[in-house]
């Protein structure tokens, strides 16, 4: 549904599109999904570090009483260069605090098998699209 919304904005009063996309989607289905909406231009992926990455994912929470999300993970470590990585921690409100549940795949090991997939995905991309 939402697709269809964007399709139906998009095409009547923007001739460009940006979309910001959750990490580790599925890249086939999203091509396939954009394509029916726009012509695809250019495609920049972020990157982030594996470790920082990880702390993020493993931080997600949801509010079992109104589905919203947040994360607790406070990320703050210092890069090569000499520079930091810092993320504050998205906290639930207090009629949330206590109503906050993990998903049960996000373990290390689910979300090291996610970035694995989404790399293969990444890479076969990259190179054919060269």
């Amino acid at each position: 549904m939402v697709i269809e919304v964007q399709e139906s904005v998009a095409s009547r009063f923007f001739p460009i599109f940006i979309f910001f996309l959750p990490s580790m989607v599925n890249f086939v289905l999203l091509q396939e999904t954009l394509d029916t909406i726009t012509d695809i231009e250019l495609v920049v992926n972020l990157k982030l570090r594996e470790d920082v990455l990880i702390m993020k994912c493993l931080g997600r929470r949801v509010c079992s009483g109104c589905g919203t999300n947040y994360n607790v993970a406070e990320i703050d470590v210092a890069t090569e260069d000499g520079g930091r990585i810092f993320m504050p921690p998205l906290l639930p409100p207090p009629a949330c605090a206590s109503k906050m549940t993990i998903r049960a795949d996000d373990t290390e090991e689910v979300v090291r098998a996610r970035m694995d997939v989404y790399a293969q995905e990444v890479r076969c991309r990259e190179i054919s699209n060269v």
